[in-house]
């Protein structure tokens, strides 16, 4: 599951699939729409990935992840812009010690940052999407996508609490954060994903009427 903190950003990066950008104001994540998207992880022993715009600027970011440490998750993986050099040292020690996966985000699309930082993280994960740009969000509006695709194939929690089927910004809302606790709602949706690479941005209105229960059956009539 991707928890999407934050759509804050101190970056303005072209490609990014998000649209985040430093001159836009970003939403913020509560609590206890953290926490209730760390439970379902924990039943359903699902993956997490804390992300944003950029996560480390979510004002409880350390807060968060303290929480999701505790939890009984598979594993923990984010990426960072490192654009705080002393935020990012952290999660590199962290990373280091095999409690979490962090990477570093740098390629041509991101502002310049501390060599350090760079150079810390090259026994970690950098990570450098220059030359598989999906064409979605700002890729889209600033023309450099290079390939279409699935902007992020895992259920997104935003920081509004709505849930979709993924990152794209077209995917299916399955609806609030209270839909967690919809079981049955996910195992349609795993059974439509298998068929679809789990993209919401790419369904029929069969499939999203079948997940969203609105219809018994996949043979049914749109």
């Amino acid at each position: 599951m991707y928890i999407q903190i934050t759509t804050h950003c101190n970056m303005s990066c072209a490609h990014c699939i998000f649209s985040c950008s430093a001159s836009k104001r970003g939403d913020f994540m509560t609590k206890d729409t953290f926490l209730k998207a760390l439970r379902h992880c924990e039943d359903t022993g699902a993956y997490v990935t804390i992300g944003g715009g950029e996560p480390t600027l979510h004002p409880k970011f350390w807060e968060f992840l303290g929480y999701a440490l505790a939890a009984d998750l598979e594993s923990i993986w984010m990426a960072t812009n490192g654009s705080v050099k002393r935020t990012a040292k952290a999660l590199a020690k962290l990373a280091k010690s095999g409690v979490l996966g962090c990477a570093l985000s740098q390629d041509e699309w991101h502002d310049p940052i501390d060599p350090e930082v760079i150079q810390i993280f090259q026994d970690l994960e950098i990570r450098n999407v220059s030359e598989h740009i999906i064409n979605k969000g700002a890729a889209l509006e600033n023309g450099v996508g290079t390939e279409d695709g699935c902007g992020c194939p895992d259920v997104q929690v935003k920081p509004d609490g709505s849930v979709h089927m993924c990152g794209c910004p077209d995917s299916l809302r399955l609806g609030g954060i209270e839909v967690l606790e919809d079981y049955a709602l996910f195992d349609r949706l795993r059974e439509v994903g298998e068929e679809t690479d789990e993209c919401g941005a790419n369904l029929n209105e069969t499939q999203r009427a079948y997940i969203l229960g609105e219809i018994a059956s996949l043979d049914e009539a749109a």
